[in-house]
């Protein structure tokens, strides 16, 4: 019959499912999450996607009691491979991946390994039909918001905040940088017409994690305070292997 072994002594291959780590999430934080959960208003589907939770996460970070010095929507990282929805920049680059209502909270443990790579802070912001799932897949050093209508608008909670990600990648943050920028990092000029890829790896070997952290999040504090054609200039003239926005609204990318 199909379907069966073909040798009788052939065993069947292990369901990964089967052996998925669960997460326990801390007491407190059930605790916290029951609270608000049980204050909550009635749920606006329309109103909590993507759009309606940037904004309302936006107006919190620059509100904060020490706002980012630069906030950059739909940054290009791990050489191309994945958009962080939304970066803080503070002393460090701080990820914010949003999930709405409709959107699959499962995508992040392919999108997660990405930034993982490439930020030392990554925070999840998601609805509270996004929450369990959450919960139950979500690294413990990521942090995690809940957007939620209140009085007519959308406001975040913070569940649990971020923590030190152990898995930055000194060389693969580097590649968030235009090639440009990466000039400014190097320290043996003589290397500069190098390509990309060759510029991350001895610039990586030559500094710490948080030194490079911050002046990566230095260089991005930089492009974003540059008037808009200088940027384009910059980011589309020499700077292979990074993607960008054009003026009528789609994605290119540059060849590598």
């Amino acid at each position: 019959m199909q379907g069966l072994p073909r040798h009788g002594n052939a065993t069947k291959a292990p369901d990964p499912r089967r052996h998925r780590q669960v997460t326990v999430l801390p007491a407190f934080e059930v605790l916290i999450f029951m609270k608000i959960h049980a204050e909550m208003g009635p749920v606006d589907t329309p109103r909590l996607n993507d759009t309606g939770i940037r904004q309302a996460l936006i107006h919190k970070l620059e509100n904060q009691a020490v706002s980012p010095r630069a906030i950059i929507e739909e940054l290009w990282v791990h050489n191309g491979k994945a958009i962080a929805d939304v970066v803080a920049l503070e002393s460090e680059a701080h990820c914010y991946e949003i999930k709405g209502c409709t959107d699959k909270v499962g995508r992040i443990l392919v999108q997660g390994e990405f930034y993982n790579a490439c930020f030392r802070r990554i925070t999840l912001v998601t609805t509270d039909r996004g929450l369990p799932r959450s919960l139950e897949i979500l690294p413990q050093f990521w942090g995690l918001m809940v957007a939620r209508i209140e009085e007519d608008e959308v406001r975040i909670h913070e569940i649990r905040k971020a923590r030190n990600n152990t898995n930055f990648s000194k060389h693969l943050a580097l590649l968030t940088l235009w090639r440009s920028e990466m000039l400014d990092l190097l320290q043996d000029q003589s290397h500069r017409r190098k390509p990309r890829e060759a510029l991350a790896g001895l610039i990586s070997s030559a500094k710490g994690k948080i030194e490079l952290s911050s002046r990566i999040c230095e260089l991005l504090v930089a492009r974003q305070r540059t008037p808009s054609s200088e940027r384009k200039y910059r980011g589309h003239v020499g700077n292979v292997g990074i993607h960008g926005r054009l003026d009528h609204g789609r994605r290119s990318a540059i060849a590598a």
